[in-house]
C-alpha cells in the first residue's frame, strides 16, 4: 500500500493503484473537499499528526505490511 499526501502525491496515485498496489491517498487537515473553517491553512505540526494517523492506518486487513510503502513526496 502506498500512503499519499494531498498536492502532487495524490495526483499520481491513479497510475500506482492501476498497476496493482492498494494507496491510501489522503488530504491534510484545512485542505481537500471537506467543509468547515479554517481552510488553506499551513501548521506544521497539525501535517505531521496527519502523517502519523495515515501512517497508523497502514494496518488494513488483508494487505500484507512488508510490502506497504509510506510515500512522502
Amino acid at each position: 500500500m502506498a500512503v499519499a499526501r494531498n498536492g502532487w502525491g495524490c495526483r499520481t496515485t491513479p497510475g500506482v493503484a492501476a498497476r496493482g498496489m492498494a494507496v491510501l491517498a489522503f488530504d491534510f487537515r484545512h485542505f481537500g473537499a471537506s467543509e468547515g473553517s479554517p481552510r488553506q491553512v499551513i501548521d506544521v505540526r497539525e501535517q505531521r499528526e496527519d502523517y502519523r494517523a495515515a501512517a497508523d492506518a497502514r494496518a488494513v486487513p488483508g494487505i500484507d505490511p512488508a510490502s506497504q510503502l509510506l510515500w512522502l513526496p
